[in-house]
C-alpha cells in the first residue's frame, strides 16, 4: 500500500482506482535447487533471472537462513550479482559450479564485521574467480584501495555510469 497514496488515482482513467497490475507486470518465479539455498527463477522477455537468498546482516548470523532478507541475481546464467551479502564462499562456489558464470559483481567493505563482504575475506577466493570479479557497493574512499585490489587479482571496481556488455 505504500505506493497507493501517490499513484492510486489517475485522471486518465476517469478517476478510477489504479491497482498494482497497472504499474507492474507480475511474474511468479519457480523454485530452483541449484544453489543449496532458497532460489527461484523467472524470465523477463528473453532474459532469464535466478534470484537467491544472501547472507546479509546481522554479522552474528551464521547463514543466509538466519540473516535479514536480501537477494542476489544470476542473469542469463552468466552474470552473478551478489546484492547485499557478507562473505559467503559457498554461494560463489555453488554459482560458479552450476552456471557458466563469466562475471561476478560482489559488494565489498574494507573492515571486518558489518553487512558486506570484508575485503580480507573475499580476497581468499580462487584466482580464476577473482579475475572475473568486479567489486561494488564500496566506500567513497575506494581510490585509496585501487592498487591493493589490483594486486589481489580482482577485475577491479565497478565503474559508475559504465555500461557492461556481456554479449
Amino acid at each position: 500500500n505504500t505506493l497507493k497514496g501517490g499513484a492510486a488515482y489517475n485522471e486518465r482513467y476517469g478517476n478510477t482506482l489504479l491497482h498494482f497490475q497497472d504499474f507492474f507486470e507480475v511474474v511468479h518465479p519457480e523454485p530452483v535447487k541449484t544453489l543449496d539455498r532458497d532460489a527461484w527463477q523467472f524470465s523477463l522477455g528473453a532474459m532469464k533471472v535466478v534470484m537467491f537468498r544472501t547472507m546479509h546482516y546481522p554479522d552474528s548470523s551464521k547463514s543466509w537462513k538466519d540473516s535479514a532478507y536480501s537477494v542476489g541475481l544470476i542473469i542469463d546464467n552468466r552474470v552473478l550479482f551478489t546484492g547485499d551479502t557478507r562473505f559467503d564462499p559457498d554461494l560463489i562456489h555453488s554459482a560458479v559450479k552450476n552456471y557458466p558464470i563469466e562475471a561476478v559483481f560482489h559488494d565489498v567493505q574494507f573492515y571486518p564485521g558489518g553487512v558486506h563482504a570484508a575485503f580480507d575475506q573475499i580476497k581468499t577466493l580462487p584466482t580464476e574467480i577473482k579475475k572475473m570479479t568486479y567489486l561494488m557497493h564500496y566506500p567513497d574512499t575506494f581510490q585509496e584501495k585501487v592498487s591493493e585490489v589490483q594486486q589481489a587479482g580482482f577485475a577491479g571496481f565497478v565503474e559508475q555510469h559504465c555500461y557492461y556488455d556481456f554479449e
